[in-house]
């Protein structure tokens, strides 16, 4: 749970000093964060009880796929047609890429702690 407290005071610190600060998504990316922690707490509790020991890091290898394909879909329908019909809209590669390098350097940080903990609590 401290680690994803860590991880939202960084959000939420990041988030303050922008000049249009809104509250909304504030709360918006600590709920994210809640529910992604929920989710990785939830899928290790399914998997343990079936008898499949896998940690964390292993589980989020099997599970992402599936995400990304099941947050694409949506995206190709939802956001590419509203986006098209904005004229003033241009795809930016640069801006895209930088911008998604965020989010992976986040998990990595979060795969770093998650498995630190994991470590961890396995050598008791």
């Amino acid at each position: 749970m401290s680690n994803m407290l860590s991880i939202s005071l960084g959000v939420a610190i990041a988030a303050y000093g922008e000049a249009r600060f809104i509250g909304w998504g504030i709360l918006l990316q600590l709920g994210a964060v809640a529910f992604e922690a929920t989710r990785l707490v939830l899928i290790q509790v399914l998997l343990s009880s079936k008898g499949v020991t896998l940690n964390p890091i292993t589980t989020l290898y099997y599970v992402s796929p599936c995400c990304l394909l099941f947050l694409t879909l949506p995206w190709a329908v939802v956001e590419i047609p509203a986006l098209r019909s904005i004229p003033s809209f241009h795809f930016d590669f640069l801006i895209f890429g930088t911008n998604s390098l965020c989010p992976f350097a986040l998990n990595l940080a979060e795969e770093r702690r998650i498995r630190a903990g994991w470590e961890k609590s396995t050598e008791k």
